[in-house]
């Protein structure tokens, strides 16, 4: 796929979105799922995930070994015994990243993440709280670096940091640099973050999430437009035993194909527990798309 920079369109700025951090004001959210895509990136890129490789079924819950007392990694959908990056991604599947990101190891992950370009202030118009792993240098222990790759942990995103890095996976490993105002020449901001063939394992797999009859974000499919996306729910819980924590629907989509008017969008509902509407945040930006490009 050839460089979209040139077309693209700056998109407005939404309201700030405050985490479980939001005592100290900033405007980082828990993501979760829609992480995932990052940690599998990183994997593949740095040649310590491969895409293909079967990890097994090992059900709903799971943990590494006994070391880990009573603390489980859980998800919610069995989808069979092909557990690789793509089936992962489709059904968010928490378990395989909390796997992937073990067999990743600490410093693949946190070097990843670096060059994605989390801990760096990114320029804008506004001041921009940067996206982080860790309250410390590094990430600490193996529970901490398991619920990392699934987006828990300490992981705290600014969501214009994620619209840049959504933009590399439908630019060829690139990263789009978001403006608030347009401008006649729009610019990278971090290129070659992982690579073409990288992106594009990658991109195939969100095409999956809404192509996939079963797939997350079904909801989206929109005849005569090919679309690319990922569903996500983040709970801000401070314990694993918590329960009634606030719930965050998450969607994020782009548009996969050349095109004169390419369109990227990142979504989230709070309290989307209470919709009690399947796909609530999906059906959302189906709007927006339907609207943006008049189609059904």
């Amino acid at each position: 796929m050839s460089s979209r920079k040139n077309r693209w369109q700056a998109n407005k700025l939404p309201s700030c979105l405050k985490s479980r951090q939001s005592e100290n004001k900033k405007a980082l959210c828990i993501m979760q799922a829609l992480f995932c895509l990052l940690v599998g990136a990183i994997g593949v890129d740095s040649n310590s995930l491969d895409p293909n490789a079967n990890l097994g079924d090992v059900g709903l819950s799971w943990q590494k070994d006994a070391s880990w007392g009573n603390y489980f990694v859980t998800t919610l959908t069995a989808y069979g015994d092909q557990v690789t990056l793509q089936n992962a991604l489709v059904y968010s599947d928490n378990i395989y990243f909390a796997r992937a990101a073990l067999q990743m190891g600490r410093d693949a992950l946190v070097d990843g993440l670096k060059k994605f370009g989390f801990g760096e202030a990114m320029e804008f118009d506004l001041k921009l709280t940067a996206s982080s792993y860790s309250s410390k240098e590094t990430i600490g222990n193996e529970i901490q670096l398991a619920d990392s790759g699934y987006g828990q942990g300490e992981i705290l995103v600014n969501p214009i940091h994620m619209a840049s890095i959504y933009s590399a996976f439908v630019n060829d490993g690139n990263m789009i640099q978001p403006v608030l105002m347009t401008v006649k020449t729009p610019t990278y901001w971090k290129e070659q973050v992982i690579s073409p063939n990288t992106a594009e394992i990658i991109r195939n797999a969100m095409k999956e999430v809404i192509e996939r009859e079963d797939g997350t974000g079904h909801a989206m499919k929109i005849d005569g437009l090919m679309l690319c996306g990922k569903t996500g729910t983040a709970e801000t819980k401070q314990s694993q035993e918590e329960s009634g924590a606030t719930e965050y629907g998450w969607f994020a989509c782009s548009t996969t194909e050349e095109t004169e008017r390419p369109l990227e969008v990142i979504a989230m509902v709070k309290d989307v527990q209470a919709k009690g509407v399947k796909g609530y945040v999906t059906k959302k930006v189906r709007n927006i798309y339907s609207s943006y490009y008049q189609l059904p």
